[in-house]
């Protein structure tokens, strides 16, 4: 290269100024048998819009025509879109309409919490049933007519504009580095997906001087991420550079990218995916599945048997919790309320859940299947005495310090009793959860452990991190958590604990065992006499 870049050469570039400071740097805690060193930088905690790398490349694309220009825009994207969710985000910010182009993808994490925010907040949205009929249906949206009806944002917003957001993003981290939060890494790992992040950044490290590799593993189809696409998205950002008035550019970059770590399809979870979140999430970083929770389970495959030294993660989730409106299912077109509400849906949820389960135990399937303690005396008629354990398992971890055994004892039965008049297809549900809450903290929470071999804090925290973890494992955990408070305050021992006085008759378990309520009982007529005010 001819010529030294600095971060000052894009600041004539007009942006909207929403990227004030750098995303954090940490360091993470040994995750792998390998001897690299790790770090992540945490696009999550960025201010902008909700957090992750969308903000970045919406900084650049929305402050420049069209969409500078006009007083609504479009944007494309899957139902569970962090860029659509990011659109809309900064149309509000923006005082703009938003219309979303949304196809069907399987549901996974986090995917229903953008959905609502989207239908709370968007102008308008449009549905299509894949984004095949979308390339039918609207086929501007797909080859980049950008004024279809009005101006629309490409998945990802990955345009030649957008990418400079990552492009300024390479100065940030060189920066960061020159300030001693982290060494100069030989490699960042990051998702393939619309591929303006991969190689908007692997262009902007060759600017900075930087000699870090783009390591990038592809969570969309291999004819979207192909040598091809790679560089026709490094022509079109060094064109737009070029046009920006920036010269002598870099004619290679430093980029790879994967292609076996896509699993099923784009937007489906794979069993590799789901632990690499969970692992994180024991150390504070939260992944999605589907997009950073491939990209670090390809990191935590090849440290194990590359010599690399030190490895830079490149967090790009949003943050969770997005705010929404209670009616939001109503805001959606007609076709995907159905589609949400369809009992498919909630059969698509229950397989998900099952097959949770049944890659938790396949992982560890044998040894982990023996050695349980026999329960002869266990007369269930719906849990199985494994299920049984895992329930009191469940009790010793959530109900307070110091629980009386024989009350945690009959937790598993009162749930048991309870569970015998619900449906076949709950029951199922609860046989799979309690299967991925056993044998889970293995793939899950790499903890060679099953959850009932585990100590009474080490089950509550993997108990804690399943809850943060959004979606079908946080569902797991509330249901569980649900189950034992029931067996628990089902209890008559457990009322006077949460200052209830029981019911105002006697319990036919319990003849002439009625507890006193003082208040009430003043108010009773006695034996013989008719109750105040009343009629002869």
């Amino acid at each position: 290269m001819s010529r030294t870049f600095h971060l000052s050469d894009l600041d004539s570039i007009p942006r909207m100024g929403w990227i004030k400071e750098p995303s954090p740097v940490r360091a993470l805690l040994p995750i792998s048998t390998g001897n690299a060193t790790f770090f992540v930088k945490q696009d999550r905690e960025l201010s902008a819009l909700h957090g992750g790398s969308k903000p970045r490349k919406l900084d650049y694309v929305l402050a420049a025509p069209p969409f500078s220009e006009t007083h609504e825009w479009a944007a494309v994207g899957a139902i569970g879109s962090g860029n659509v969710a990011a659109a809309v985000d900064a149309g509000i910010v923006l005082k703009k309409k938003v219309t979303a182009h949304l196809f069907w993808t399987d549901v996974s994490l986090g995917v229903i919490d953008k959905l609502a925010f989207v239908a709370s907040h968007a102008h308008h949205i449009a549905f299509y049933r894949s984004s095949v009929e979308m390339a039918f249906r609207a086929p501007s949206l797909v080859i980049g007519q950008p004024r279809a009806p009005a101006p629309h944002l490409p998945p990802g917003s990955t345009t030649g504009r957008g990418m400079v957001g990552l492009v300024r993003a390479a100065f940030e981290l060189k920066s960061q580095i020159e300030n001693g939060e982290l060494p100069e890494p030989e490699r960042i790992y990051l998702p393939f997906g619309s591929g303006g992040l991969a190689v908007g950044l692997a262009v902007g490290l060759a600017l900075a001087g930087l000699r870090t590799e783009v390591h990038s593993v592809a969570v969309v189809s291999r004819a979207l991420s192909t040598g091809f696409r790679v560089r026709s998205l490094k022509n079109a950002v060094l064109a737009e550079l070029s046009k920006l008035g920036i010269k002598d550019l870099p004619s290679t970059i430093r980029l790879t990218v994967y292609h076996d770590h896509l699993g099923k399809g784009y937007a489906a979870p794979t069993a590799e995916s789901l632990a690499a979140c969970e692992l994180l999430a024991a150390q504070g970083v939260h992944l999605e599945p589907v997009y950073s929770g491939k990209a670090m389970a390809a990191l935590l495959s090849h440290a194990k048997s590359r010599q690399v030294k030190t490895v830079l993660f490149w967090q790009t989730p949003g943050r969770g919790g997005l705010p929404h409106e209670s009616n939001w299912i109503e805001k959606l077109p007609e076709a995907l309320q159905k589609r949400i509400q369809n009992p498919a849906f909630f059969k698509t949820r229950r397989r998900v859940l099952q097959a949770l389960a049944a890659a938790a135990t396949a992982a560890t399937v044998g040894v982990r299947l023996s050695g349980y303690t026999a329960r002869p005396q266990w007369k269930g008629l719906v849990l199985g005495s494994v299920e049984a354990d895992i329930l009191f398992a469940a009790a010793e971890a959530l109900l307070p310090p110091g629980s009386p055994a024989d009350r945690l004892t009959q937790v598993p039965e009162r749930v048991d009793a309870y569970l015998v008049g619900m449906p076949a297809t709950m029951k199922q549900e609860v046989h799979a959860m309690l299967a991925l809450l056993e044998h889970g903290p293995f793939p899950l929470a790499a903890r060679a452990p099953r959850f009932t071999s585990l100590s009474p804090a080490e089950r509550a925290a993997y108990l804690t991190s399943l809850g943060a973890r959004g979606g079908m494992l946080a569902d797991a955990y509330r249901g569980v958590r649900d189950l034992v408070l029931l067996g628990y305050y089902q209890q008559p021992e457990t009322w006077p604990d949460m200052g209830y006085e029981g019911p105002r008759v006697n319990l036919p378990t319990q003849p002439g065992e009625r507890m006193t309520f003082p208040e009430y009982d003043r108010m009773v007529a006695k034996e013989g006499e008719l109750p105040r005010g009343a009629l002869p």
